[in-house]
């Protein structure tokens, strides 16, 4: 699921916040919940019934396998899709991810096989189809009405069911529900602020064609928590320098110097990522933070700022190099190193490392990074194929993955179309 990018701006940047949670989360699996997972060669040839029975047991050693390979072989869509929809709202995190996999897996022929909890009056039933709305993506187009109905409900959990949706949606589909958005930001109920953050993630890939929104903007900076603040402020950054009389970059900078918590920092200096060389007045601050700040995920959004602004990879890599052996910090670091894509070769050699040994969100998270690097660290193929044997079978999904794109030619994109 974290492999899917837009551009560095917009579809990888948001990674170094959101889905660096699925990664930590990875990280507080329980021992037993890990060594209950097992290789089983059977697995994929078990008829989709016995695969569902597998997938829904909590106590099964093997359900996330079981969930992938449905992706694979679901047998009776309208058993399987709604079976995965559900799952996709588990308690465990990993089998929700596993799940939304599976579901993008299956793609468009999954879309009708939802429809009743897209129909249903209960919010239960209303959270699956939005998850596996956001899971299988654009091919869910007939479904944005009644998205967008979901958008303009007084209940807030209906409504963040709407913005949920959309992160998956596209483009074209987000551009359409802007009012539905920026009616979220808006929004003063108490229970609002995680729905002003979901709706800041469908506004950020927006980038300058979110200017509508730039007024609500401003005023969750202002006005929200510390959350909302920092959402706001990667939206400003993703919209630009604007006509109005706001100078985002000053503004910007103005905040990140009186910075005091860590996840403040992250967000403004995603921010100044998205401003690339407009947010040139604040590299000396950015540059300040990257070589005396103590968090990883600081360093590594301060590293990847300096690159986007001074367009220097040896100084961001060089902000990296020290951080990707650090055991259970450097997760963020090596997602970095990935999002240089081939300028991050010259960190190949300790990120194939990192396959061998750490915690699985550490080696999944180096398969990735060697998987956005393509073909260029195609050396990096034997450590990758040993992950096939993994016993954990998230690192053997991205693993797979990965041996995709090192095999890929070089005029093809990550789908094997031709590049244009």
């Amino acid at each position: 699921m974290g492999r899917k990018m837009g551009s560095y701006i917009t579809g990888i940047l948001v990674a170094l916040v959101i889905v660096s949670g699925l990664y930590l989360a990875m990280q507080t699996r329980t021992t037993t919940a890990t060594t209950r997972m097992r290789q089983d060669d059977k697995l994929e040839s078990l008829p989709s019934e016995k695969l569902r029975g597998i997938a829904i047991d909590p106590e099964a050693g093997n359900r996330v396998e079981a969930i992938f390979a449905l992706g694979n072989n679901p047998g009776e869509l309208k058993k399987t899709v709604p079976c995965l929809a559900k799952l996709t709202m588990d308690r465990d995190d990993v089998v929700q991810i596993a799940s939304a996999s599976a579901l993008q897996t299956i793609g468009e022929p999954a879309v009708e096989h939802f429809k009743k909890f897209v129909d249903s009056e209960m919010v239960v039933e209303t959270k699956f189809a939005s998850s596996a709305i956001r899971a299988i993506g654009p091919a869910c187009d007939v479904y944005l009405p009644q998205v967008q109905r979901w958008l303009a409900s007084d209940d807030t959990k209906v409504k963040t069911c709407g913005v949920f949706a959309l992160q998956g949606m596209g483009r074209e589909a987000a551009l359409d529900s802007m009012p539905g958005l920026i009616d979220c930001l808006h929004s003063d109920h108490s229970a609002s602020f995680n729905l002003q953050c979901m709706a800041c993630r469908v506004l950020e890939k927006l980038g300058p064609d979110a200017l509508d929104a730039e007024e609500a903007l401003l005023k969750l900076l202002e006005e929200g928590n510390i959350s909302t603040k920092g959402w706001a402020a990667i939206c400003l950054g993703a919209i630009g320098p604007t006509a109005s009389d706001v100078d985002i970059s000053e503004l910007l900078h103005g905040k990140l110097k009186t910075s005091r918590v860590a996840s403040e920092y992250e967000r403004l200096l995603i921010a100044f990522a998205h401003l690339g060389p407009e947010g040139a007045e604040a590299l000396g601050t950015i540059r300040e933070i990257a070589d005396q700040h103590r968090d990883s995920s600081v360093k590594s959004a301060a590293a990847f700022a300096v690159w986007q602004i001074a367009g220097d990879s040896e100084e961001a890599l060089g902000t990296l190099r020290g951080m990707i052996t650090q055991d259970e910090t450097a997760i963020m670091p090596i997602e970095t190193v990935g999002r240089l894509g081939e300028q991050g070769l010259p960190l190949l050699d300790e990120l194939i490392g990192s396959l061998d040994g750490h915690s699985p969100a550490i080696r999944e998270a180096a398969v990735v990074a060697i998987g956005n690097m393509g073909p260029a660290a195609k050396r990096a193929l034997p450590a990758v194929t040993k992950l096939l044997e993994d016993s954990d079978p998230l690192v053997k999904g991205a693993a797979k993955l990965t041996i995709r794109d090192l095999n890929r030619k070089p005029d093809e994109d990550k789908k094997g179309r031709k590049k244009k």
